[in-house]
């Protein structure tokens, strides 16, 4: 159960997160939808690693989550929520923002209620953040080529040990096996492009042809009846 998970720290902790990684890295060899694999890697990652788990692409300078589990799948729904109705904070100072500009993960340990009120914007959103009981936080990029195009979140609550470096770097490494099943699943997704328009093409210049053909034997059909009148 969960509390095993939890309690599981220690001495069998490599051979759990060796199996751990193992059933991650086969998740997102065997599809190239990415963000259905993303999922049950979320799933797979709660509660064994974290309380919480989210991730989320950027581009253009927007954040959009494409997966998120909780390890109470009540919270879901409030953790679907939250980031919708607050949205990361864009700040190159600090949190995503600094994650995605440096490519340097961030751990956020010992979160307080002091630090839940001062950070708060409204009473909402204070009371969704006591909600999921925020205690600790792994924010990690996920980089292609040395560029952040998303980033992976672990959270734990008051329920489980702060998180620890440890765990960071091992969201490190999802986080890279993550970009590399997105890149492949942009590459197969282009080729797929390339590959209908090259068809689309090849029907156009079929039509093309198949309609000069006939120009040319109704053509030489006009021919050959002015040779017979003539």
């Amino acid at each position: 159960n969960r509390w095993q998970a939890v309690q599981g720290r220690g001495g069998h902790e490599p051979a759990r997160r060796s199996e751990l990684m193992a059933r991650i890295t086969s998740l997102f060899n065997s599809s190239l939808d990415f963000d259905q694999t993303a999922q049950a890697v979320a799933n797979a990652v709660v509660p064994s690693l974290a309380d919480w788990c989210a991730l989320s692409l950027y581009a253009d300078g927007k954040v959009t989550r494409v997966a998120v589990a909780h390890q109470d799948p009540a919270m879901i729904q409030v953790a679907n929520e939250f980031g919708q109705r607050y949205p990361e904070r864009m700040d190159p100072e600090r949190g995503v923002l600094k994650v995605l500009n440096t490519g340097e993960p961030e751990l956020i340990t010992g979160i307080t209620d002091e630090m839940l009120v001062a950070a708060a914007l409204d009473p909402d959103h204070l009371a969704m953040m006591r909600a999921l009981r925020v205690c600790s936080v792994i924010t990690v990029p996920l980089q292609i080529a040395g560029e952040s195009i998303g980033f992976l979140r672990l959270v734990s609550s008051s329920e489980r040990p702060d998180l620890t470096r440890d765990e960071v770097v091992f969201a490190q490494e999802i986080a890279g096996r993550a970009a590399n099943a997105l890149q492949n699943a942009q590459l197969f997704t282009l080729a797929q492009q390339e590959l209908e328009a090259r068809r689309a093409t090849e029907s156009t210049l079929d039509r093309e042809r198949n309609f000069l053909a006939l120009a040319q034997r109704v053509a030489n059909a006009g021919s050959f009846e002015l040779n017979l009148r003539t």
